[in-house]
């Protein structure tokens, strides 16, 4: 008898950690395992592919509770993100682009955790698509001591000047309690 697919959650992280005095980079690696851990029994993974910073971490936690986990990742990237070789499945593709479009695709919702300027880039892309409806997939935010405050103001500064719609904010849902956070994805 095959088990039913769950849906699909779609996370944009680093593959890096912050830089962070060691006990406190622990407990931020124990929150990333805890939010994991909690949304691996409602959701499957699909990812960046990468077996190294948070992305490994997120990976080897859906797998160790038994989710099937998509990685996505573009083949040059493998010497940057170092491939996860243990993962359900593996879509290698040409670039960035493609990565996206197809995690998109693939996605029933996303969530956005800290990373750097790649992460930004999908959060982008996908809050830009869900505001112009290419997609109503939900889009989470967690906001982890404040990382996304300076990306938030630039869309307050946005409204503002009328250069960004006023309903933005509505189309995803940023949560600073990682606790909060998955209750809302849950």
């Amino acid at each position: 008898m095959l088990t039913p697919q769950k849906p699909k959650l779609a996370v944009f992280c680093g593959a890096r950690f912050p830089k962070l005095p060691s006990e406190e980079l622990e407990n931020f690696k124990l929150q990333i395992q805890k939010i994991s851990h909690a949304l691996a029994a409602k959701f499957d993974l699909v990812y960046g592919g990468g077996t190294i910073g948070l992305m490994g971490i997120i990976a080897n936690e859906f797998l160790a509770t038994g989710a099937s986990v998509t990685g996505v990742i573009p083949h040059y990237l493998n010497t940057v993100e170092i491939e996860h070789t243990g993962l359900t499945e593996t879509h290698r593709v040409l670039d960035l682009h493609e990565r996206k479009a197809k995690m998109e695709l693939m996605a029933d919702a996303f969530l956005i955790l800290p990373g750097g300027i790649g992460t930004a880039d999908e959060f982008f892309e996908v809050l830009t698509l869900k505001s112009l409806s290419r997609h109503g997939k939900p889009i989470y935010v967690w906001n982890w001591q404040n990382f996304f405050d300076g990306v938030l103001a630039f869309l307050q500064d946005g409204i503002r000047l009328g250069l960004v719609n006023d309903t933005i904010f509505q189309h995803c849902i940023i949560s600073e309690n990682s606790s909060e956070l998955v209750d809302n994805l849950l």
